[in-house]
């Protein structure tokens, strides 16, 4: 029997197809469930069947797993054999669907517009507020107020070129709301780095600047790396033995909880904790997220072209708060399968943009 993660991670595509030429069958034991239940038809079956479905603790993961999976979990179908076969003989009963017309894209991504300011915009005109000096592996922010017309999400690009002798580190920013920009860069070399800004909005274009990088902070060794492909050492070669544990979803328990995980950590040994961008549906996240990612809501969908900063800003105040206690964030980036919010099915522009902001 393949245990839950199997189930969450199998990911098969599109109807079962036999190898007889003479007929085709739409679903079987290798079909996903969440492909079934898109089929009006084939839904009313499986539920005819399993009416007690959403009840299961663990539906969520049942949706990215195959019908052959699930009949191993669900108690009607593990138990009985001849409910088992009734239900796939139904299944491959139904008429083979009539291919539906593949759209060019689920959503056209968006290309940033190299006009994005009007030409009578002074370049470089964005105001600057940065940092006087700056810390050895500490984030070193710039901060510009500019345009808000449009969605400057999309349709506005931003990085900055930090310079220290031949070197150049390329760093890009971001929309923060409300007119202001941000980039960050974490100095890894002490001394006088100076830094150019390249953006598609005039008023953010050629902005120059610099600043002094000082020693790093009594005991702060910088980031962890891989070392030696099996290990790991933080950045200035001190060795990171990581006693971890895994907490997917506390960013998202609102602040009591969230509160009470800071102070379990203090008085532990953990010096990691694995957790999640997006939210997590399992058996003990049952409750709503205060906050999400995307503008929108659960009830009216996600504008994913419309990140919610107020979230960000939170995940952010915590892993800083972890920091604090000396505890690593691993951080996990891409959605869960264990998701009833609908992030874990983005279509590929969405994916895209979001992997690369």
């Amino acid at each position: 029997m393949e245990g839950l993660a199997d189930i969450a991670l199998s990911r098969s595509h599109g109807p079962h197809v036999s190898t007889s030429h003479e007929h085709v069958i739409p679903y079987g034991p290798e079909s996903v469930l969440g492909d079934v239940l898109r089929d009006q038809q084939a839904e009313a079956i499986v539920r005819t069947y399993l009416p007690h479905l959403d009840d299961e603790l663990t539906h969520v993961q049942f949706r990215h797993g195959t019908l052959g999976q699930l009949a191993g979990f669900i108690r009607e179908l593990r138990t009985d054999p001849e409910t088992r076969a009734a239900l796939f003989a139904e299944l491959a009963a139904i008429p083979e669907p009539v291919p539906e017309a593949v759209p060019e894209s689920a959503e056209a991504d968006v290309a940033p517009s190299p006009d994005y300011d009007s030409s009578d915009v002074p370049v470089g005109s964005a105001q600057l507020v940065q940092q006087e000096a700056a810390i050895r592996w500490q984030t070193y922010e710039l901060e510009l107020h500019g345009p808000e017309h449009g969605n400057p999400y999309v349709d506005l690009t931003l990085r900055a070129d930090f310079r220290l002798g031949d070197r150049t580190v390329a760093v890009h920013g971001f929309y923060d709301g409300q007119g202001a920009y941000r980039i960050r860069f974490l100095p890894d070399e002490e001394g006088d780095w100076a830094f150019r800004t390249a953006s598609n909005a005039r008023s953010m274009e050629a902005i120059e600047g610099g600043f002094h990088c000082g020693p790093a902070r009594p005991g702060d060794h910088g980031p962890v790396r891989v070392h030696g492909g099996f290990h790991f050492r933080y950045a200035d070669g001190t060795r990171y033995l990581p006693v971890g544990t895994t907490a997917y979803a506390w960013t998202h328990q609102g602040d009591e909880l969230e509160r009470q995980t800071l102070r379990s950590l203090a008085g532990s040994p953990c010096n990691k904790i694995r957790m999640s961008v997006f939210p997590k549906s399992y058996l003990y996240d049952t409750n709503e997220p205060e906050l999400y990612l995307f503008e929108g809501s659960p009830e009216s969908g996600w504008d994913f072209h419309r990140p919610e900063p107020a979230y960000f800003r939170h995940l952010e105040e915590r892993i800083v708060q972890l920091g604090e206690l000396g505890v690593e964030a691993d951080v996990i980036l891409f959605p869960p399968p264990y998701d009833r919010w609908g992030f874990s099915e983005m279509d590929p522009a969405a994916d895209d943009r979001y992997n690369s902001s």
